[in-house]
């Protein structure tokens, strides 16, 4: 079966599909951005919690991203929830909509390998789709960077997604 933008149903219960897409979105934020600085923290010395959102300003500013002041780190924690927020959206409407998903994901080992999967598609997404398209620099598939974010959202982006947006 082939699905096209014009086949795509919406729920018919709008309003609980806003609040399982709300839900998602916050708590993945929350979650994603406190792991990222401590992740940040564990293996690339980062100093505080606002670089890490810096770095995500980047994305868009550059290097002005890491100027004095709270402009960038603020930039950087809006983009973050709007990431959250898109990958929960993408997530609930290919759910909904594919029945051989929700047929894996409420399987016997649902979330244990459909959240990794899922981890795994935004990291490799981000790097090669989205990272491409911005100020930031190619993340080497061999580089500690790389590799601390892909078991990151293997292990906790993912299942959270699939968990949190059933």
């Amino acid at each position: 079966m082939t699905m096209s933008a014009a086949s795509i149903a919406l729920p018919s219960r709008r309003r609980g599909g806003v609040i399982t897409v709300a839900t998602t979105g916050c708590v993945l934020a929350i979650v994603d951005g406190f792991s990222a600085y401590a992740l940040g923290v564990l293996f690339f010395g980062h100093p505080s919690f606002a670089r890490v959102f810096q770095g995500v300003a980047a994305a868009l500013l550059g290097k002005q991203a890491y100027a004095p002041g709270t402009d960038g780190m603020l930039i950087g924690i809006a983009m973050h929830i709007t990431v959250a927020f898109g990958w929960a959206t993408l997530y609930y409407v290919t759910y909904r909509n594919w029945p051989a998903l929700q047929r894996a994901v409420n399987g016997k080992r649902g979330v244990a390998t459909t959240g990794p999967a899922l981890g795994a598609i935004i990291w490799l997404s981000m790097c090669y789709i989205v990272f491409p398209m911005t100020k930031l620099h190619h993340v080497p598939l061999t580089s500690l960077g790389f590799v601390v974010n892909f078991i990151h959202h293997m292990l906790v982006v993912g299942p959270l997604v699939v968990a949190l947006d059933r």
